[in-house]
């Protein structure tokens, strides 16, 4: 009897992480129809992530691995994509750059774009001269151009990974809170901010706990 409910219990969670996959997969052949560059873009960041992740079990050698006799070597079996000048295997150095570079993108957009978003949010909630003082400061950062801006911190700070997250980062900052300002210059006179106010929630409650979700 235990064997038979046994058999049973993983038929039913078979059938439905089937019907769970079979339900994603249609949303996402649905997606891939409605908006195939967007599709694209998102195989693109789904393949350079697996090579992140997965890069130093798939690398076929070590990216820093001289073979002084096989310099410059045609792409071949041993070598997908041939050799450097050193005898470096070109995949794997591909691969070893793909998670670097992947790496340190991710980190400096999500930290750009989530300080600009608290600033934006507190800013555009709380108005007058906070207000006023963050956005001339924001408005700064935008007049410089984003690569003079980056090149610029960079070359005050030296070039390290740390260094080039934190000027990625940097000029994320000023467009994030500018959207995110924009939206909460109008989520803050909805009807669900004026209840909250009525209950006695205090400001920071009600920017982070109501107006920033919404936006």
């Amino acid at each position: 009897m235990r064997n038979d409910q046994a058999i049973g219990i993983t038929a039913s969670l078979s059938g439905s992480a089937y019907a769970v996959l079979h339900r994603w997969g249609a949303r996402a052949v649905r997606f891939a129809r409605d908006n195939p560059v967007a599709a694209i873009a998102a195989l693109i960041l789904f393949v350079l992530g697996f090579l992140a992740a997965f890069g130093p079990l798939i690398s076929p050698f070590d990216p820093l691995e001289f073979h002084s006799k096989e310099r410059f070597a045609s792409p071949s079996g041993t070598y997908l994509m041939g050799t450097d000048e050193f005898g470096r295997d070109q995949l794997s150095r591909l691969i070893a750059g793909t998670r670097s570079i992947f790496t340190i993108v991710v980190v400096s957009v999500a930290i750009g774009v989530t300080a600009g978003a608290l600033i934006g949010l507190i800013s555009g909630y709380r108005g007058g001269w906070l207000d006023s003082i963050l956005q001339r400061f924001m408005d700064s950062m935008m007049a410089i151009p984003l690569l003079v801006l980056t090149l610029a911190i960079l070359a005050m700070l030296g070039r390290n990974d740390i260094n080039v997250i934190g000027a990625i980062a940097a000029v994320n900052v000023p467009i994030a809170n500018r959207v995110i300002r924009s939206a909460t210059l109008s989520a803050k006179e909805e009807l669900y901010v004026t209840a909250a106010k009525a209950l006695g929630a205090s400001d920071w409650r009600i920017s982070l706990r109501h107006i920033g979700p919404n936006v």
